[in-house]
């Protein structure tokens, strides 16, 4: 399992000293504005970028058609889509914690930390559980240009259901099913607490993974190479 990460991080290098270059430096463009972000967009915006990391090394043997020659490897294939979830949380996690603890030689964000770190923490890991979860199962089945291109289309149909909403008068609706979540979130939170809330959470992205991973294992196994 572990030497499938290796072997992806070895062949990878190239890969994610690029990306992990502007995983590193992309987040302190947040200080140009006089005023410095949120924390949470800060944390949101690192982590996307770190979750990039292990999605480019999928993408990269995906385009050269190295897939086939990693399943003639005396592993099987549930091994593969393990080693690829592990090794994205190791490398986007990895990676993100580096980002955020070059961010406290930042005197603008070092300032931010002193209120709702914890929650950003919280939100941080979250919207990584969510990235792997989603986008590792699409590009083992699509590949790179599959995820841009679904994400492209994802867009598109924002906005169109934006506009739509919008000349039909049905923002009001929208806004008011999005208060209503939040006000149950934060209700949920101040029933169960900071470390019920925490525990939530951590299963709710830990369930999530495993479902995806099942799919993947599923996606995967079924591939002709």
């Amino acid at each position: 399992m572990w030497n499938l990460i290796r072997k992806d991080v070895v062949l990878g290098r190239r890969t994610l000293i690029v990306n992990g270059s502007i995983a590193l430096v992309a987040p302190f463009i947040l200080l140009m504005p006089d005023e410095p972000p949120p924390l949470v967009l800060y944390v949101l915006y690192a982590g996307l970028l770190c979750t990039m990391l292990p999605v480019s090394l999928i993408a990269k043997e995906e385009k050269f058609s190295a897939t086939a020659f990693t399943c003639s490897l005396p592993v099987t294939r549930r091994d593969i889509v393990t080693s690829r979830y592990l090794g994205g949380w190791f490398i986007a996690g990895g990676w993100m914690a580096v980002v955020l603890a070059l961010g406290f030689t930042a005197p603008a964000i070092r300032d931010l930390w002193r209120d709702g770190a914890g929650g950003a923490l919280l939100t941080g890991f979250t919207m990584l559980g969510l990235a792997i979860a989603i986008v590792v199962p699409f590009t083992i089945r699509f590949g790179m240009n599959g995820l841009l291109i679904g994400l492209v289309g994802l867009q598109v149909l924002g906005m169109a259901l934006f506009l739509a909403a919008l000349a039909t008068g049905g923002l009001d609706g929208i806004e008011r099913a999005v208060e209503t979540v939040v006000d149950a979130v934060a209700s949920y939170h101040e029933g169960v607490g900071a470390a019920g809330f925490t525990l939530t959470v951590v299963f709710g992205v830990a369930l999530l993974n495993w479902v995806s991973w099942r799919a993947s294992v599923h996606i995967f196994g079924t591939r002709d190479l």
